[in-house]
This record gives structure tokens, C-alpha cells and sequence, in this order.
């Protein structure tokens, strides 16, 4: 990681870190959690790392209640207001301390995620998507473990499996989220201690915190590009017809016995007719006339906004 501060912003690596646990119900997303959390604790003196679960979130609204959709909704609500508390003030923060701010729910929708990549974006953090795969059947069978009150209804499992949108899939126009997305499989987490656990995250993670998103362009921003393209466009056309009319006068002064020389010396005209288009920023069509019709041998005309090159 670089030192914070030695950099640009646009270079420097972020000061805070979203990191979003995706996948379904029991994928192992909350034992994940804990284990980055610990080994930030012993292994991470200068990264605090703290975890928001909407789990969590949702018991406490609950009050021990079996699980209930409006709550989860309601949960998910506040921790997103909390991560937005939290990655703002990590910003503002004099301190050389980071923060990884992890958010723990299933994240099925891409449209959930980009909820919180937005907060992260404007917040000034890195963002990262750690997807967490399980096949529905083995998410079914450990959800059925759990206490009634940390147990999800099997139907909203199989209808989260049949609806999950991939972080990073392939075809994705989400360019966002395709660059924030790690895959670990949860077989392949089968059986390691919590510091293993720990470890592998924090390898990932950190292999994918670097500076903050872009942020979307301005009014003013977006304004600026339309003038550069419309100046990119009329010298373009100027020096499309800057050219048609070359051509049209070196194929009118072949029968005046012109040499070379005349090519040379319009071509010349026609780059100083750019530069001043250049120097202008525009150049409208009207205020160029190209003299095609060459007497005895004189060479065409060009004039813009009263300027003469002979």
C-alpha cells in the first residue's frame, strides 16, 4: 500500500476501503467477516477494520422475531446510511490510520451494489466486491442449521439463487462493477482456521484497494467536452474541404502548366487556415472562401475572417 498523502489523489491509494460480502444465506459471509476483522486487529496496525451486517441490523429492529422481509429492507436501509457516516468521516479524518468498512449481506441485485459503490465513490473510498459462491442446495442445507431467528425462509433462497446478478459477470456493461469483483469459492474455504481465513481475504482485498472511483463528470465538465468536440468536428470539416478544393484547383491549374510547387504552397495555406482555426477554438464554414479558378498561372486564394494567404 502506498503511504497516505505521498501521492495524488488520482494515484494515491484511498484512505478507507468499502469491501462488500456477496452470495447467498450461510455462504459464510458473516465467518469471513470476523476473520478479516481479527487479522486486521492482530496483523494490521495502521487498517481498522470494522464490519456492518445487515443481519445484524435486522435483530435488532426485530426484537428476536423470525425473519421478515419489510425489516431486512428497513435494516439495509440504515446500514447503508451508516457506511456513507462512516466512509465520509474516514475521509475527513487527520490520521494515517485506514479504514476497511466491510458490509455483509447478499447483495443479489446489482442495483443493491451500486447503491453502496455510489456512497463509496462520493465518499472517496476504494471500492471491492468479494463474492462468496455456494450452490443453492449446500446453502439450503447450512441455513436449515441455524436458530429459527437467524433462519431464512428456503423459498427466498432459491429465489435469490434464481435472481442473482453475478458481481463482474461476463457481458456485464457495468464497468464498476466488474473491476470491484473477487470470486472465492465456499469449498475452497472448507476447513481453514480463522487466521488462514483472514489471510486469504485480506490478500484479495488488498490486491484490489487502490485509489477511489472517478467521479461522474459535471455540468460544467460535460459542457466543456460538447465545445471540444464540436471544435474537433468543424476542423474537421475544414480540412476536408480545405482539401476538395486543392484537389479541384491543382486539376483546373494542370491545364495552366502548374508545377509541384503549387501543391506545396496550398497545402501550406491549408495548414495555416488549421492553426488559426486552432488558435479561434471555431471556425465557421461560412467565413471560408477557396478560390478554385487560378489566371494565368497564379495560385488559388484563401481568406478567413478578412485574412489573406496568397
Amino acid at each position: 500500500m502506498a503511504e497516505l498523502g505521498s501521492k495524488s489523489e488520482k494515484e494515491a491509494t484511498a484512505r478507507a476501503c468499502l469491501l462488500l460480502l456477496c452470495g447467498l444465506p450461510a455462504s459464510g459471509k458473516s465467518t469471513l467477516s470476523r476473520a478479516l476483522q481479527d487479522f486486521c486487529s492482530q496483523q494490521e496496525q495502521h487498517t481498522r477494520c470494522q464490519v456492518l451486517s445487515t443481519d445484524n441490523a435486522q435483530a435488532e429492529l426485530s426484537g428476536g422475531e423470525d425473519f421478515n422481509a419489510k425489516l431486512w429492507k428497513a435494516a439495509r436501509r440504515g446500514v447503508l446510511q451508516q457506511t456513507e457516516c462512516l466512509l465520509r468521516t474516514a475521509f475527513g479524518a487527520a490520521t494515517h490510520t485506514r479504514l476497511l468498512l466491510i458490509v455483509d449481506d447478499n447483495m443479489q441485485y446489482r442495483s443493491m451494489r451500486r447503491e453502496f459503490f455510489q456512497v463509496a465513490r462520493d465518499a472517496r473510498s476504494a471500492f471491492v466486491q468479494l463474492y462468496i459462491s455456494l450452490p443453492v442446495e449446500l446453502a439450503l442445507k447450512r441455513n436449515g442449521q441455524r436458530t429459527l431467528q437467524t433462519r431464512v425462509p428456503d423459498a427466498v433462497i432459491h429465489r435469490m439463487a434464481a435472481t442473482l446478478e453475478l458481481p463482474g459477470a461476463p457481458g456485464s456493461r457495468a464497468a464498476w462493477d466488474a473491476a470491484a469483483a473477487i470470486h472465492i469459492k465456499a469449498e475452497d474455504l472448507e476447513g481453514k482456521s480463522e487466521a488462514d481465513l483472514g489471510a486469504i481475504a485480506w490478500r484479495a482485498v488488498t490486491a484490489k484497494w487502490g485509489h477511489a472511483p472517478p467521479l461522474p463528470p459535471t455540468a460544467d465538465d460535460a459542457r466543456a467536452g460538447a465545445r471540444s468536440s464540436a471544435a474537433a468536428s468543424d476542423k474537421h470539416q475544414l480540412d476536408l474541404a480545405c482539401r476538395r478544393a486543392i484537389s479541384e484547383t491543382m486539376k483546373t491549374a494542370e491545364g495552366h502548366g502548374a508545377s509541384g510547387q503549387l501543391a506545396l504552397r496550398l497545402n501550406a495555406h491549408r495548414k495555416q487556415l488549421l492553426e488559426r482555426h486552432n488558435e479561434s477554438a471555431t471556425l465557421p464554414m461560412n467565413q471560408l472562401h477557396i478560390c478554385r479558378s487560378p489566371e494565368k498561372g497564379r495560385s488559388c486564394v484563401s481568406s478567413i475572417k478578412g485574412i489573406t494567404y496568397a
